[in-house]
């Protein structure tokens, strides 16, 4: 004795901890030695539905700092058609030696292999020789904001602050 009515589902996707879901496509980060960067990759790839696959670049291809490369129809199946299948993206973070690991007959041997530089400049007298450093991007963007508002306060305190005439 009860009027039929519509059935309603609410589904919530869970985060899950190798892929982000795109539509139909799937994204996932892999990090790769700069060893298989240059000479190639391989690597065993567990889906969502328990299936491996043995996944590999192709012979002599190079990948990139921040290089994205895809698996055609290894996403999630399209709206409406479940046989056809959007693609796995896979973005590559690149882990380069630690500061100071290598020898300088490491160094030496990459140098041998590895394309020179363009142009290497000379160091002359009217140069001053500087170093790069190791910073944390985040602590010394704190740092800049701070400069920035004590720059801004100590303007506004000598009364003068805003457009001038």
């Amino acid at each position: 004795g009860k009027e039929p009515g519509d059935l309603v589902f609410v589904l919530q996707q869970r985060q899950h901890e190798l892929f982000t879901r795109r539509r139909s496509d799937l994204i996932m980060k892999k990090k790769i030695t700069l060893l298989e960067a240059l000479t190639g990759l391989k690597f065993v790839l567990t889906h969502l539905d328990g299936q491996k696959y043995f996944i590999s670049s192709e012979p002599g291809e190079v990948i990139a700092v921040n290089a994205v490369k895809a698996v055609p129809e290894l996403g999630m199946p399209l709206l409406g058609d479940p046989y056809t299948k959007g693609n796995l993206f896979i973005e590559f973070e690149i882990q380069f030696p630690a500061d100071g690991s290598l020898t300088d007959a490491q160094a030496a041997l990459l140098a041998s292999v590895l394309p020179n530089p363009s142009a290497v400049p000379a160091l002359t007298d009217d140069m001053e020789p500087v170093s790069i450093k190791t910073i944390n991007l985040e602590e010394e963007a704190a740092k800049s904001r701070a400069r920035d508002r004590e720059a801004y306060e100590s303007d506004d305190d000598d009364g003068a602050g805003g457009q001038q005439q």
